[in-house]
């Protein structure tokens, strides 16, 4: 088993998510100590207060485990970036093509339920339909909806790069 690093634990216990974490449960406990203490509140001030302690370890070690995981993804990406850029390179194109299937079903389902007198906050809701249908159609068209985004062909790699890099390959 890995031994934990007290270095990399302290420097999360010091990031913002777990800042938050500390923030909710420490005031939690406090508050709801104090109100024990003082025999103020409702009834069930023991069970928030047992509920905070308890889950102020939990809550801290699934968001540090949740850090630790998203480190290790970004790191397999990144391998796998630069080992297998076609495969890569299909995840990308397939992605992109699941994302406009779901605009097109989102916007077609807009449209129905704008016409059978949907609003979302008093604007009928096949206006929005069509607005997506748009994204979609410009999507399916060749044009770079997702600019800047995790899924932009930019990031792709180029397809020369790509035969040159499988010439090497034995």
């Amino acid at each position: 088993m890995k031994e934990m690093d007290p270095q990399s634990f302290g420097r999360f216990l010091r990031s913002w998510p777990a800042i938050e974490a500390h923030l909710l449960f420490g005031g939690g406990i406090v508050l709801f100590s104090y109100a024990l203490l003082a025999g103020e509140g409702p009834e069930d001030t023991g069970l928030a207060l047992l509920f905070c302690v308890v889950g102020y370890p939990i809550v801290l070690g699934l968001l540090w485990y949740q850090q630790k995981s998203e480190v290790r993804a970004e790191l397999e990406e990144a391998i796998e970036r630069e080992t297998e850029p076609e495969k890569n390179r299909r995840k990308r194109i397939r992605y992109r093509r699941f994302a406009l299937f779901f605009t097109f079903v989102i916007s077609v389902s807009f449209i129905v339920s704008g016409f059978r007198g949907w609003l979302i906050d008093g604007f009928p809701a096949h206006y929005l339909g069509y607005l997506l249908l748009l994204f979609t159609a410009a999507g399916i068209g060749g044009i770079n909806i997702w600019y800047g985004g995790p899924l932009d062909p930019r990031n792709d790699p180029p397809e020369e790069e790509v035969a040159e890099n499988d010439s090497y390959q034995i």
